[in-house]
């Protein structure tokens, strides 16, 4: 048989000309965990009309357009991420009235700042509120972003932050 369940966990994607890591399909179940997505030429990801996703510990950094941008009715869980200097929202929730049934389950403890029109779209929109109980908003303080270092420094509000998301289903 096959599995519509697909990773990209531990990566370093960069430079490309468009998205670093994009998806579409109504039956898709991504986990997006623990990777570096930044200066790509379009959003740094992209997941759209999946079934649900789950979407942790990365950082999206640098992209031309959005860090995030999640489009339709999944049902995610998008924790413990950081969303900085990019040129459009950290994270946009691209929205549809035919598309009722979406839900967003889980939005904890995710990090903003510098994103370019703001950390995110979704203020409310029935589907969940602000960025997300626990979540911080400040400079990173990343070591070489630049250069692809995003360590953060003694006094970032990344360290010590987020949650342990293992046990959430």
């Amino acid at each position: 048989g096959t599995s519509n369940e697909w990773q990209v966990h531990h990566c370093r994607i960069h430079g490309n000309g468009g998205r670093g890591i994009s998806s579409f399909g109504s039956s898709l179940r991504p986990t997006v965990c623990n990777n570096l997505v930044y200066n790509n030429g379009s959003q740094g990801a992209h997941l759209g009309n999946a079934e649900s996703a789950v979407v942790d510990g990365n950082v999206f950094y640098g992209n031309d357009s959005h860090g995030l941008e999640l489009f339709s009715r999944i049902t995610t869980r998008v924790t413990n991420n950081s969303f900085a200097g990019n040129g459009g929202y950290g994270l946009r929730y691209a929205t549809s009235s035919s598309w009722a049934g979406r839900r967003l389950d889980v939005f904890l403890s995710n990090h903003a700042h510098g994103n370019t029109s703001g950390h995110t779209n979704a203020v409310s929109d029935g589907a969940f509120t602000a960025f997300g109980v626990g979540s911080v908003v400040g400079d990173p303080l990343f070591k070489d972003a630049n250069n692809g270092d995003f360590t953060p420094q003694a006094g970032s509000p990344l360290l010590n932050a987020g949650i342990d998301a293992g046990g959430l289903t």
